[in-house]
Formats: structure tokens, sequence, C-alpha cells
């Protein structure tokens, strides 16, 4: 039950990504799909061997903010494109690389 309630909250979210007129709307449903990834990954975890790093910038929706997941490091901001491609900091590591967790296992 746990995994549905997550799974209808990112169809919700990319149904209105896909319905959106304007990239402010897509943006905004955007973080909605970002953090149900983020609490997806976070509760059942990953099968992949890509890092899952959680980025945020703090001015994002009027200085609300907004996460984000990555797969490499240094914050590339979907929220304000080329104009602030820059803006965030790394928050957490869901998932460390393969060679990161082979080189640390008992972390």
């Amino acid at each position: 039950m746990a995994w549905m309630k997550r799974l209808e909250a990112l169809k919700a979210g990319i149904n209105d990504i896909t319905l959106s007129t304007d990239v402010k709307q897509a943006r905004q449903a955007f973080q909605h799909v970002s953090d149900a990834l983020i609490i997806a990954v976070r509760q059942f975890g990953s099968s992949g061997d890509l890092p899952l790093l959680v980025y945020h910038c703090p001015m994002a929706f009027g200085g609300q903010g907004g996460d984000w997941i990555q797969s490499r490091e240094g914050t590339e901001n979907p929220y304000y494109g080329s104009a602030m491609f820059s803006c965030g900091s790394l928050k957490e590591t869901l998932v460390k690389a393969d060679a990161e967790a082979e080189a640390h296992p008992h972390e």
C-alpha cells in the first residue's frame, strides 16, 4: 500500500507536467514529482548503480525552496533553468555510487 500511495503521487505530478501550459506550471508540478520520488527512494531504496543526491534551491517558489534528485555532483537547478542553473546546494545523499558503497561497506 505504501508504494501505491507514492505511485499515485508520481502519476498525478507527471500528469500535471503534461498538462502544463507554461514553464512555471511545469516547474510547480515537477516539485511534486521530486518530493514524491525523494520520499519513495528514502522508503524503498534504489536498485540502480548511480548515486542519488538531493539538491535544494532556497530561492525556488518565492523563497519556499525546492528539492530535486540528481545522479552527479554539482548543482543543476531545474527550477530556474539557465537563469540560475547553479543556484542550490547538496542537501542529502540518498544512494551512494556503487564504487563508494564498495569502498565503504560499513557506513
